[in-house]
């Protein structure tokens, strides 16, 4: 390999290792998005009969390209099932018991959970 074939070659490795490092430095910085349920709190109680409003959030990241993707959000308890879809949801006659609420972006399939109850 004569000199300048090296240095050509040199080159182009750092060429190609910058475009691979700016490429995939936005995953390393600023992350991935993630889905987060803000209100209310797990291990919230309830009574019986009363609305419940549910919000969550998609976090901003190079995937949503800096849009908010929260009314993409679908809300499900494990006991009544689907709850709706938005960035706020109302439920307003849960089922008595213990509820695993999971609010999930689907184009990721990223989600959260929390857990409720509602009293008799």
């Amino acid at each position: 390999m004569r000199k300048s074939d090296y240095e050509s070659s040199s080159i182009r490795g750092r060429i190609i290792f910058f475009l691979f490092l700016f490429a995939f430095l936005p995953v390393f910085l600023i992350g991935c998005s993630q889905v987060k349920i803000l209100t209310p709190a797990s291990g919230s109680p309830f009574p019986s009969g009363q609305a419940i409003e549910f919000e969550g959030e998609v976090t901003r990241s190079f995937e949503t390209g800096g849009a908010d993707r929260s009314d993409d959000l679908t809300w499900n308890s494990s006991i009544d099932g689907p709850l709706g879809t938005g960035r706020k949801v109302t439920a307003n006659k849960l089922s008595v018991g213990a509820h695993g609420i999971k609010a999930t972006w689907p184009e990721k399939n990223r989600s959260d959970s929390i857990s409720i109850r509602v009293n008799p």
